[in-house]
């Protein structure tokens, strides 16, 4: 038996641990009883059998510091186990065994991940411990050093890391390649776009199953390609086999994709995608609530979706042809799975099935781009016939399946295209085709054993076997086989072979996968035929299992087969098996889907090869692709099942590793040599160990003589030399230790070429620096400055430097005297001038230079230019013209052009000139009589202001002449318009002006003759036609011709030749008739008497030739007849003839045609007489003129004499109303009012006053008269204005005049002469008033501007004399203002030196202010005194703040922290910019972090003395102060320059200059504000770990990164400036809403967790106060930030970081600032911070603390949120409008303790609702109907009793006594001892009503004076009662209240499908309490009532609440459904009161 000696260590068996060590405490044997000590302390008993087979522990497995577990001396499954399980529990999550890496999940965060742990890796990762960053940088590294391609395989089970773990190499992987490639990883970048890539693939592809929240469903291959360098130059994936199942069935406990929960959650917030979507909640869609879980612990699909919808941009997804498509196939998923079927019975065939929703389907198909009635018949039907249509209908079960398999194949087929796309995005994205070699990083599915395994398992494990057996190729086999070819002498390890189950599953022929292919192209085949052909063909297989154990209780046990896999047995149910093998769908689907109008999805199908086989071939291709490459293994553990941090459940760890093969890879890697290298290659690699080797055998030799090579640690093959791990490592070690000997000389070599380069460059840089001294040039010197930075100490010790440095300060102040005396001598101003000369002459040494000598010489030609100044004055004032011109000659030869005398001698000269030029010219043209030149030197003499008797003469001759002119106008007009009245006035009144234009006085003359003839010709004209005989009508014609008036000119011209025509032919008929008659003819009288009927003739030879045609007719009766009536005027006779000739066939008979033309003219006279009644009805005159000459044409005016007298009277009458109305048009538009009352006489006459155009006549004459009328006002005006041009009266009346004919519209000559003569006195009134002005001001500029404009105007009044006189003394004073200016000028320039001023430079400014004191005094307003006070007051300040800050620098390390900062606020304040603020500003951050440090650890208030009101004061001092601009984060003293900022940037250094301050994607070259080296690169790593937070770049765990900055800025002050800096400049110009969110995340942890330096504080105020004026959440994030900011600037540092969780939360919800009140609207808090991780159970304990409660029952105190309505007239509209419970009042909502204040606030903010929360009991029990000892809790009790039963009335009273009770009570506590003592006082309160103290419900019953005089009988003893007793018997009174502490909810009933739920009506209220759930009519009438024992079940929606309630009457259950927004709520209250009743049953 073995002994065990005490203090020796075993493995103590453990039923949880396995085994743990433990310490013998006694020797003793095995099987003997003993006594053993574990770690933790504890004494163990051990049994005989216990000890029978113990295991000896070596005391090395205590530690937890072995990190490679093939470094255990004792290696075994114990030991490996407990080193996994001590280095778990103490986070340590990564081991190696060899080069394997074993990462347990610790399913928690870790700060493992940080961009400085990164950058550890990246520097030296061999000599790190083991970690995921080792793996990726050894195969990165080996990538580049061995120029092969790497794989990296992750294998485990499901939630055992894989994803993350692919993620974080990824990531590693992008980090240091993107150094190579010198991109900092923006997002548009290769390397992010890779990244980018996971969370689009992990949305579509992963989904919680009950073993990982986020488990992959699909497995990947993720290449990333790499150029020569490094730099990734490509990447593609590769996916493989997604679970499709998932989509349309999930088990319980599980989801389905998170895409589908994404979209949902994104919809709410982006309404217009949700509309367009029409997606609702998740509980709605039957594919995502079978499992029961919609919501996820730890996962926001809300912000998941923003995060997709980032990725898709990142990648250059088409936002319109591929994001949107994408986005509608999702949802047309989940509407498609609401599809559903109702059975059609059939009596003579199977059942078939229809779609019972059809507006679903229409959604799903509009989403899909489809027909839906192609859709339709796809779902309830197929076709089945090949050449024809022959459509089989579905059963329902069978339109489910299609359903489903149409779902699956579409959600398949989309995650494929994503995945092309992504490679597509890639692939657009690389930087070449070509790549050097690439790193593979697999991520697949790990092994998988559910109680229900299908097709979907087998083909996971399938693969998992793949990749074991290349494990397995890989570690052992290929190993034991290079030993043996090698002739290494190993000793065997076995190992599991899992070969034999990879041929069982794919072996050609026989295989499950084969024979699973071959099945589907069996006739009938089934899953029942596979089966069976499975079992007879691998029957008696060692890993083939035909039916499961009955014991083992498998479902559905005899479709299932076992495979004994690699991990254990797995059985498989075949059940549609060969369906999902078959992974297909019907081609009228395919067809349907290819015909989409939406092109991407129109793309989605194609055709593939079974499920099976595109399996099989892509692990082929994956196989062989890993084959090619060096693997590194990477095996994650999943420590427990329950997903939990901190919980090591050993056996299921052990179970890992045994079926994973780790415990064998230990051992063969402990007992082989894991290291092997080609003999060529090892030589090579380690040759620099031995530099003599001459061979690989010397090289052994040498390095076994020196011990660097031990026997037993290699061995030497064939052709390879082998070495253990411990010999590998010190072998590399010895050869980086050999390489950096022969490194470092290479390095001296380089540094000393480097250093020589630097030297010479140095020495260049001194000599350019001398140089520059030597040329005495500041723009030489200052950029040779700048190259002295690159010296060592940058310079500063050097003293060239020294020197160099006061050199240049002093050519700076040079250049600004220069400057000085540049403007001095500009200005031409003596005081500048001799300023300047003063400055030069004081600086020590006094400067020199040739402007100076300028300077003086100006002074003196200044002196010249004095005398000529002062002879201009005196010229100008007597208007000396000649003088003028002989002193600007001389001015001019002075060049004193610019001079305002000089400015001013000019313009009088230029006006005398004028002037003379003007009066000369106006002479001319008045003896000219010129007009028009008259006009203009009028105007000239006007604008002039020229009072000389010419100006008046030329104006009476101008008007003369403009009259005459208008006049002849007129005539000329008259002329042409041919109106003899017009032409008669015209000519009238020429004659009286006395035009002088015989000529055309005549032509007028002789044509008012003409007209006059002219229309005596048309009176003749008239008379003959009216007579109508030939001569009197070619008489007049005659005399109408010879006056010229033809037919086409004048109309009775062409009456009368149409008269003349017609009586010609009249007499012609005549005769003709006379010679008929005479010859007795009767053919010839026929023919004449028709010519006669034609001609309408009637008379005497008519009757005779009728007479004489009827005798030769008489034998014929008819024809007699017909003679007769043949001028007979009547038309019915000639119709009865004609008729009764038809009918004896006389149509032949002449006497017929003329009775047919006689009727026919009759019917033309009459028609004729018809149109002539209209044509008078219509007062048309060319209609009736037309119709009358017809009448006298046809002769048969006669006939109609009353018609055509009348019809000519009109014609005539309205012939003279269009004459009238030419005239008045003509005389309206020629503006002639002679003619215009000339025509309106006429028009009078007729009797026309009411046609437009008289009233347009009418009013034109008005116009006419009002202008004539002002005209002459104006004239009258001016002419008085002209007699006395001075008096302002006169002026006055003129520009009134001139004002009414403006309103006129009028425009004349006069008034363009008034207006020149009102503009001038406009300008002379401007000119005065500025003269007084500028004097008033003693402003010389604007006076002599004034001046100059008199002089212009000619104006020599009283004030301007004044202002010539005041001008010359202002400019004695304006000279003195000037040297007072040159002062300030040389002190500011002084001001500006970094070395400060001194006394004396302030005493030449206060010299100037003393010598210049009256003029000071007297232009105290002007800025140059203004100025000057102000910058002497300010220098004064200046002197003694450069006092302080040298007593400070002389005080050293004694100066105080306050002290330092007073003295760099002021000077700061105060603008300057001196040498010795910079140290001091050093000095200061050291003392503020060493007080920062100091404050915290002694956790001391930072207000000394801690008084809240002063903290308070400071507070607001401190943020009034911050408001100020000049606090800008920009302009914070400490930050770098732009241009220190971009040093040694080479690409786009102007840009990264420009956006130093702003927003930006790619790392920050160094630290924002002036660092030590070592903290700038810290500052690098908190930007990178920024990106990662806000999602700027793409990171792993970014909640640690958010961790990693707030503990670098807790435990290092002087970096906490930086990081708000990178905060404040990642907030600025962000372009993404979810950056800016978490920027503002990280803002506020900061400012929870540490002040910003005192130095900053006021920046970072600032911000937040500009941020506050922002809308929206930034605005909310700001007002958070600034008050959390007071609170910690007031307290100092947290002195701790949030947790990972706690900072988690802030992903899940704003932190807010939250108010809460009381139930009668007292604030409680206001303003409170709350964190997003502060639940309201924590809020209430904060309410509970404030509010100091003491009574155990406050437990029962909550948080309710009351909805304020907007106001009715706010036009705000309800977010809930269309919601079915839109018209429903909202009841309080109780929140839940686990609820969050923020998500509340969001919510609210997104329904646009105002709301309030308020502080009250939510839980009441009758078992806590007891009176308090807390009079708070019994204050707040009652509040809430009286809001209930008085405001509310939720509790009805049934009595009045109780009202008046209750009333009472309420008023006397309310108005304590105040109570009035009559009813009016109480009824007329403005402040308490008594009404307001009634029950609502009660108040309508008695008028309030009755109520009063109630209330008033209980006053006195109520009176004499204290308050808290009367509160205590309100709250009793009310206890025993059957619905006392109910939660009321308003709700629609939705069902009726039981008898309970058919007799509600629809409007319900819910109520619940301590009893249980009642129900209510909306009349508060009890209609049911049920404890909470008969709820069996509850649950809802966003606007559904649905209860299983047991009925006691029918014994049985029914459902309630309701709609309601408050389904959340009432399910809260619900468990709130169960959990309140048990704790209560459970307490008693």
């Amino acid at each position: 038996m073995t002994t065990y000696e005490e203090g020796t260590w075993v493995w103590k068996p453990d039923t949880e641990e396995i085994a743990i060590p433990a310490k013998v405490l006694a020797t003793f044997k095995g099987g003997e009883e003993s006594k053993v000590r574990t770690e933790d302390g504890e004494d163990h008993k051990l049994t005989g059998v216990d000890t029978k087979d113990l295991l000896m522990a070596d005391p090395e497995v205590l530690s937890s510091k072995i990190d490679n577990l093939i470094n255990l001396n004792d290696l075994n499954e114990n030991a490996i186990l407990h080193n996994l399980r001590i280095r778990f529990k103490e986070s340590i999550i990564y081991t190696n065994v060899s080069s394997i890496l074993v990462s347990v999940n610790p399913f928690k965060l870790l700060p493992l991940y940080t961009p400085e742990i990164m950058d550890k890796y990246r520097q030296n990762a061999r000599e790190l411990p083991p970690h995921v960053f080792q793996v990726a940088d050894a195969s990165y590294r080996g990538m580049l050093s061995d120029r092969a391609d790497q794989s990296i395989i992750i294998s485990g089970e499901s939630g055992a890391g894989k994803s993350e773990a692919t993620k974080l190499m990824l990531q590693y992987i992008a980090e240091v390649s993107s150094r190579a490639s010198g991109v900092k990883g923006g997002s548009g970048s290769l390397e992010q776009q890779i990244l980018q890539a996971n969370p689009v693939m992990e949305a579509f592809g992963n989904a919680k199953t009950v073993r990982n929240n986020n488990s992959s469903r699909f497995g990947k291959l993720i290449t990333v390609k790499f150029d020569g360098n490094g730099a990734i130059s490509g990447g593609s994936i590769v996916n493989y086999l997604l679970e499709k199942s998932r989509v349309v069935f999930q088990s319980e406990g599980e989801r389905n994709y998170h895409i589908f929960y994404n979209i949902i959650q994104g919809g709410k917030i982006d309404k217009p995608l949700q509309s367009s979507l029409g997606t609702t909640d998740a509980v709605d869609y039957h594919y995502l609530d079978q499992s029961g879980v919609v919501e996820v612990e730890g996962i926001n699909d809300e912000k998941d979706y923003s995060t997709v919808r980032r990725c898709f941009t990142t990648l250059g997804f088409d936002e319109e042809d591929v994001v949107l498509p994408i986005l509608q196939c999702v949802a047309a998923v989940l509407h498609l799975g609401n599809i559903n079927f109702e059975v059609v019975k059939k009596a003579m065939e199977e059942d078939s099935s229809s779609v019972g929703n059809e507006p679903v389907m229409e959604l799903a198909a509009k989403l899909l781009g489809i027909d839906a009635t192609t859709l339709k018949t796809n779902l309830i039907s197929k076709n089945i016939g090949n050449r024809s249509t022959l459509m089989v209908a579905y059963t329902v079960e069978k339109a489910q399946e299609s359903r489903d398999g149409l779902t699956k194949a579409i959600y398949g087929n989309l995650f494929q295209v994503i995945i092309d796309s992504i490679n597509k995005s890639l692939q657009l994205s690389q930087t070449s085709e070509a790549h050097a070699n690439i790193i593979g990083v697999l991520d697949i599915f790990g092994f998988e054993s559910f109680e229900k395994n299908s097709f979907e398992q087998l083909c996971i494990n399938f693969c998992n076997e793949k990749l074991q057996f290349h494990f397995n190729e890989h570690i052992f086999r290929l190993e034991q086989e290079v030993y043996e070819s090698e002739g290494v002498s190993v000793p065997r390890t076995d190992f599991k072979d899992n070969q034999p189950t990879l041929d069982l599953l794919e072996l050609k022929g026989t295989g499950l996968f084969p024979m699973l292919d071959e099945e589907i192209n069996v006739p009938r085949a089934s899953d029942d035929t596979y089966l069976s052909k499975i079992q007879t063909t691998h029957g008696k297989h060692p890993n083939f299992v035909r039916t499961p154990a009955s014991k083992l209780k498998v479902p559905n046990e005899r479709s299932c087969f076992g495979v004994v896999h690699y991990a254990g047995a797995v059985y498989y149910d075949v059940t549609n098996f060969l369906e999902k093998n078959k992974d297909s769908i019907h081609d009228d689907v395919k067809a349907m889907i290819k015909k989409s109008s939406v092109p991407f999805i129109a793309k989605l199908f194609a055709d593939k090869a079974t499920l099976g086989g595109q399996f099989k071939a892509s692990l082929t291709s994956l196989m062989e692709t890993l084959n090619k490459t060096n693997p590194s293994f990477v095996r994650t553990v999943k420590p427990n099942s329950q997903k939990a941090g901190g919980l090591f459940t050993s056996t299921m760890v052990l179970d890992q590793l045994r079926y994973s093969g780790l415990l064998e890879v230990c051992r063969i890697r402990k007992l082989g040599y894991p290291v092997r290298r080609d003999n060529i290659e090892f030589y090579k690699r380690y040759k620099v160990i031995e530099p003599l080797s001459t061979d690989l055998a010397s090289l052994l030799e040498n390095m076994k003589k020196t011990g660097k090579l031990e026997a037993g640690q290699f061995a030497l093959g064939s052709s390879k030399v082998f070495l253990k791990n411990k010999a590998a490592n010190e072998m590399d070690t010895l050869r980086e230790a050999a390489f950096i000997v022969q490194a470092i000389k290479v390095q001296a070599n380089g540094r000393r070429y480097i250093v020589k380069m630097k030297f010479v460059s140095w020495k260049a840089t001194l000599e350019a620096v001398k140089a520059a001294m030597a040329h005495r040039s500041e723009a030489e010197l200052s950029p040779a400055m700048d190259l002295m930075n690159e010296l060592p100490g940058n310079g500063r010790h050097l003293a060239l430097y020294k020197e160099a440095n006061t050199l240049l300060v002093r050519l700076i102040e040079e250049k600004k005297l220069e400057e000085m005396l540049d403007a001095a001598i500009k200005s031409r101003s003596k005081a500048p001038i001799l300023s300047a000369i003063q400055a030069a002459k004081s600086m020590q040494p006094p400067y020199e230079s040739p402007k100076l000598g300028a300077a003086e010489a100006i002074l003196v030609r200044l002196d010249k230019e004095a005398s000529v100044t002062s002879g201009l004055r005196k010229a100008c004032k007597e208007r000396d013209l000649a003088g003028i011109d002989k002193l600007l000659g001389e001015a001019a030869e002075l060049d004193m052009g610019e001079t305002e005398e000089v400015k001013q001698a000019e313009a009088l000269k230029k006006r005398l000139e004028e002037e003379k030029e003007a009066l000369e010219g106006l002479k001319k043209a008045i003896d000219d009589k010129a007009m028009a030149t008259l006009a203009v030197f009028i105007k000239m003499c006007s604008e002039m202001g020229l009072t000389d008797p010419a100006v008046a003469k030329g104006k009476a001759l101008y008007e003369e002449l403009q009259a005459k002119v208008a006049a002849k106008n007129g005539l000329d007009e008259a002329v042409k318009a041919r109106d003899l009245d017009a032409l008669t006035a015209a000519f009238a009144k020429c004659n009286a002006i006395g035009v002088e234009d015989k000529e055309a006085m005549a032509a007028a003359q002789a044509l008012v003759e003409t007209i006059k003839k002219e229309q005596a010709a048309v009176v003749s004209l008239l008379a003959a036609c009216d007579a109508r005989t030939l001569p009197a009508l070619e008489s007049a014609l005659s005399e109408a011709s010879g006056l010229g008036l033809t037919e086409a000119s004048t109309p009775e011209v062409a009456q009368a030749e149409t008269l003349k025509n017609s009586l010609v032919a009249e007499a012609a008929c005549r005769g003709a008739l006379s010679k008929a008659t005479s010859a007795n003819d009767s053919a010839a009288l026929a023919k004449a008497l028709a010519e006669a009927q034609a001609l309408g003739i009637t008379g005497p030879e008519v009757e005779a030739a009728n007479g004489a045609y009827a005798k030769l007719s008489a034998a014929n009766s008819g024809v007699a007849k017909l003679v007769s009536l043949s001028t007979s005027d009547s038309l019915a006779d000639l119709v009865a003839a004609i008729a009764e000739a038809d009918g004896l066939g006389l149509q032949a008979e002449a006497a017929y045609s003329n009775v047919v033309a006689r009727k026919a003219r009759l019917e033309e006279e009459q028609q004729l007489m018809k149109d002539l009644e209209e044509a008078m009805g219509k007062s048309d005159l060319q209609a009736l003129s037309r119709h009358v000459a017809t009448c006298m044409r046809l002769g048969i005016s006669n006939k109609y004499p009353a018609v055509m007298t009348q019809a000519k009277a009109k014609a005539a009458e309205l012939g003279q109303r269009q004459q009238v109305m030419m005239a008045l048009s003509n005389s309206v538009r020629s503006r002639d009012l002679g003619a215009l009352d000339a025509a309106l006489e006429k028009a009078a006459t007729l009797g026309l006053t009411d046609a437009e155009e008289v009233t347009a006549a009418v009013g034109m004459k008005k116009t006419l008269l009002a202008e004539e009328a002002a005209e002459k006002t104006l004239a009258s005006a001016m002419a008085a204005q002209a007699e006395a041009p001075d008096d302002a009266a006169l002026l006055t009346t003129m520009r009134a005049a001139y004002e009414v004919c403006t309103g006129l519209g009028m425009t004349s000559d006069r008034m363009q002469s008034a207006r020149t003569v009102l503009d001038r006195d406009s300008m002379i009134l401007d000119t005065e008033t500025k003269c007084k002005q500028a004097m008033e001001s003693m402003n010389l500029d604007l006076l002599n501007e004034a001046l100059e404009a008199a002089i212009q105007l000619g104006l020599r009044t009283a004030t301007i004399e004044a202002g010539t006189s005041f001008r010359d003394e202002l400019a004695e004073k304006e000279g003195t203002l000037k040297a007072l200016s040159a002062a300030c000028e040389t002190l500011k320039m002084k001001a500006s030196s970094k070395g400060g001023i001194t006394l004396s430079d302030v005493e030449q400014l206060t010299a100037a202010m003393t010598s210049g004191a009256d003029v000071i005094a007297a232009m105290a307003s002007r800025k140059e005194v203004v100025e000057a006070q102000e910058l002497s007051t300010k220098m004064q300040s200046v002197l003694n703040v450069q006092e302080m800050l040298r007593a400070c620098e002389a005080k050293g390390g004694e100066a105080e922290r306050t002290e330092i900062f007073a003295a760099l606020s002021e000077a700061r304040e105060l603008e300057m910019d001196l040498d010795v603020m910079v140290p001091l500003g050093k000095k200061l951050k050291e003392l503020d972090a060493e007080f920062q440090k100091k404050r915290e650890a002694e956790d001391a208030p930072l207000e000394d003395d801690g008084a809240y009101e002063d903290a308070t004061k400071k507070a607001e001092e401190r943020n009034l102060k911050a408001e100020q601009k000049k606090f800008a984060f920009s302009n914070y003293p400490s930050l770098r320059s732009p241009e220190d900022f971009a040093k040694g940037v080479l690409l786009q250094k102007r840009k990264l200059k420009e956006g130093m301050l702003k927003w930006q994607q790619t790392l920050v070259p160094r630290s924002l504000t002036e660092l030590e080296p070592e903290n700038s690169k810290v500052a690098v790593q908190v930007h990178k770990s920024l990106l990662g937070y806000m999602g700027d770049k793409s990171m792993a765990f970014p909640a640690t990164l958010a961790q990693d900055i707030l503990q670098k800025g807790l435990e290092q002050p002087q970096l906490r400036d930086e990081i708000y800096l990178q905060i404040m400049k990642q907030l600025s110009s962000n372009p993404t809403a979810d950056s800016i969110a978490k920027g503002w995340q990280v803002m506020c942890m900061c400012v929870s967790t540490f002040p910003p330096s005192l130095e900053f504080e006021l920046y970072l105020l600032n911000f937040m106060h500009e941020q506050k004026k922002k809308k929206g959440a930034v605005r909310n994030y700001a007002k958070y930030c600034h008050r959390t900011l007071d609170g910690i600037l007031a307290s100092g540092a947290s002195g701790f970081v949030p947790s990972v969780e706690e900072i988690q939360a802030y992903k899940e919800r704003p932190p807010v600032l939250a108010t809460v009140e009381l139930v009668d609207g007292m604030l409680l808090t206001e303003e409170l911070p709350v964190t997003p991780d502060l639940s309201v159970g924590k809020v209430v304990e904060i309410c509970t603390h404030f509010l100091e409660l003491t009574d155990p029952r406050s437990d029962c105190m909550g948080i309710f949120v009351y909805d304020i309505p907007p106001d009715a007239d706010s036009g705000v509209p309800d977010p809930d409008a269309d919601k079915p419970y839109a018209d429903l009042e909202r009841t309080p909502r109780p929140l839940r303790n686990e609820d969050y204040m923020g998500d509340v606030i969001v919510q609210k903010a997104r329904q646009k609702r105002d709301f309030k929360f308020v502080f009250k009991r939510k839980v009441f029990l009758p078992s806590h109907n007891e009176p308090s000892e807390d009079n708070m809790f019994a204050r707040l009790v009652y509040l809430q009793a009286e809001d209930e039963v008085i405001t509310q009335g939720k509790l009805p009273i049934k009595s009045e006594a109780s009202v008046i009770k209750l009333s009472s009570i309420s008023y006397r506590v309310a108005l304590d001892q105040d109570w009035p003592e009559d009813a009016d006082s109480m009824v007329e309160s403005e402040e308490c009503p008594v009404i307001d103290f009634i029950p609502v419900d009660w108040r309508g019953a008695k008028p309030p004076q009755d109520w009063a005089n109630l209330l008033l009988k209980d006053r006195d003893a109520l009176l004499a009662e204290g308050p808290e007793e009367l509160q205590q018997r309100f709250v009793e009174e009310i206890w025993q209240h059957d619905l006392y502490g109910a939660h009321f909810f308003n709700v629609h009933k939705l069902n009726n499908d039981s008898a309970i739920a058919q007799g509600l009506p629809v409007d319900l209220k819910i109520a619940f309490n301590a009893s249980g759930m009642w129900i209510f009519d909306m009349s508060v009438n009890v209609l049911h009532s049920y404890g909470y024992a008969d709820i069996y079940r509850w649950g809802g929606s966003s606007s559904q609440f649905s209860l299983i309630i047991w009925n006691q009457a029918s014994e049985s259950t029914f459902e309630l459904k309701l709609s309601t927004a408050q389904a959340a709520d009432m399910a809260g209250i619900i468990l709130d009161y169960i959990n309140a009743i048990m704790a209560a049953a459970q307490s008693e």
